[in-house]
């Protein structure tokens, strides 16, 4: 099966269905920016609304910004 799509993928109720199941899950996701309730990643970094804490990898290290 193989499909190409050229338009959003919108469920018909909010909060209902799922992508994928706890023993059927996607492999990979590409994308340009995720958001998720509080959770916002993009472009290396992680940001979240709950705590004021931001967080990116670095070559070696994970780092984390306090915003105030």
């Amino acid at each position: 099966f193989v499909a190409g799509i050229d338009s959003d993928i919108t469920p018909r109720l909010d909060s209902t269905y799922s992508l994928g199941t706890a023993t059927k899950t996607w492999s990979n996701l590409f994308a340009n920016e995720v958001v998720s309730d509080s959770i916002r990643i993009r472009d290396n970094f992680i940001e979240t609304t709950k705590i004021n804490v931001k967080t990116f990898k670095g070559a070696n290290a994970v780092y984390l910004l306090y915003k105030y």
